[in-house]
């Protein structure tokens, strides 16, 4: 299909490029401790690209019909004629194949087990709860091929499980949630249910605070809403725009000296070899001890940057390609979480936040509300804040640090590693007083 796709093209254009995606995924989700729905959802499709005297097309389709492959190719050819003027090629380098498969592929009968014994366990230590369950199986197939002799494939199943426990008393309304994502069929439910029972234990007293500014621990859930600000500020395309907060500081501090932040292609739930372009991925260090080291492109940014593809051209399904990132990890530093609680006299714990990247991402910018809060008093935690904002900037947070927990954890998919970090005061806002 995809050489037939490619053997029409290659008799309009200079060069092209088929993508081809196949996505299966079968979510299960409970509402109110009660199965609510099951589904099996199919997509696959192609997306090419061509390069016609110097301009780039694009079309797409998940009609596979091999009668409708001339009209792909014609589409394309029809976009090229006004499309962006390139100065750049597609790869012509080896590409590595991947292949993340599940030895037998979970059925409908064993996610909804799963959820009913993880709502069951919860219900057994917090029986007033109120559980919302989504699991999803989902398995992946794509495959990149070029008129230039590229060509390479990566296959991919894993398990997405995430559980929300809702507690209500009067007028008090707490909702917690936490998940995870990987690459078996050994799901751990106790350990996601008791991380939210943990949680709910020490949610039992409540608290108001003053506005004050503070000590602030940013577990790894809160930090990746306040690191929201970063993977745009290290975008090529925002350096090229001047947009980007990073702008015109590369080789200078950013960053406290402890911190490092990286993309490790080959870590998480999703190893890549390669991005979406055909283009192979490497480690990259973007921040290395406080010193901004770099940024990301694909090969469209590239170019126009006068430099060559990081290989961080990504799609969104079929559509176009722009520079993205496959994981980012912020590196962990030498204390435990409770090192770092013990530490503080007078602080706050931020578990979950409501509104991030509703702010000023550019800037850095935010206040936010305090979802899932917890006081510290003296060492050690007290109880859960109520009615209370946290405000300040991202890029001032993070020069301003004192503590980095030693280990971090995969969240976001299995995208991100984060770990807890102190910082020394931000401001804490109290809606009450």
């Amino acid at each position: 299909m995809i050489n037939e796709i490619l053997d029409i093209a290659s008799k309009y254009v200079d060069s092209a490029e088929v993508y081809y995606l196949e996505n299966k995924s079968t979510p299960v989700n409970f509402e109110s401790n009660k199965l609510k729905s099951v589904e099996t959802k199919d997509i696959s499709g192609v997306a090419l690209r061509v390069i016609k005297d110097g301009k780039l097309g694009f079309s797409s389709t998940t009609d596979l019909e091999p009668s409708k492959f001339g009209q792909l190719v014609k589409f394309a050819v029809e976009v090229a004629e006004f499309g962006t003027e390139v100065d750049w090629n597609f790869p012509t380098n080896k590409i590595e194949s991947s292949s993340i498969k599940m030895k037998k592929a979970p059925d409908m009968e064993f996610l909804v087990n799963t959820g009913k014994n993880l709502i069951e366990y919860t219900l057994k230590n917090e029986p007033e709860t109120i559980n919302g369950v989504s699991l999803n199986y989902n398995s992946s197939r794509e495959i990149i091929m070029n008129t230039n002799g590229v060509s390479g494939h990566r296959e991919r199943d894993a398990i997405s499980f995430s559980l929300y426990s809702q507690l209500i008393r009067g007028n008090d309304m707490l909702g917690i949630y936490d998940g995870s994502t990987i690459n078996s069929t050994e799901i751990n439910y106790l350990e996601l249910s008791n991380r939210i029972l943990e949680l709910l234990k020490n949610s039992k007293a409540i608290f108001q605070v003053n506005t004050k500014s503070m000590p602030v621990i940013f577990t790894p859930k809160a930090m990746n809403s306040l690191l929201i600000p970063i993977e745009p500020a290290l975008n090529g395309n925002a350096i090229l725009k001047g947009s980007s907060y990073f702008t015109k500081k590369l080789g200078k501090k950013v960053m406290d000296e402890r911190i490092t932040i990286y993309e490790d292609p080959s870590q998480g739930t999703n190893p890549l070899h390669f991005d979406d372009e055909g283009t192979p991925t490497t480690k990259k260090s973007f921040i290395e001890h406080g010193i901004l080291n770099g940024f990301y492109y694909d090969i469209q940014t590239a170019a126009e940057a006068k430099t060559k593809s990081t290989g961080n051209g990504f799609r969104g399904g079929l559509s176009g390609v722009s520079p993205s990132l496959s994981t980012l990890v912020f590196e962990g530093g030498d204390k435990t979480f409770s090192e770092m609680v013990e530490g503080v006299e007078e602080g706050v714990i931020i578990d979950q936040l409501l509104g991030a990247g509703q702010g000023n991402t550019l800037s850095g910018a935010f206040s936010l509300n305090i979802a899932l809060g917890f006081l510290i008093e003296k060492g050690k935690v007290v109880g859960r804040i109520k009615d209370c904002m946290i405000a300040g900037n991202t890029f001032d947070a993070l020069n301003d640090i004192k503590d980095i927990e030693k280990n971090g954890r995969w969240i976001s998919g299995g995208t991100k590693k984060l770990p807890s970090v102190l910082f020394n005061n931000m401001n804490v806002i109290s809606k009450n007083k």
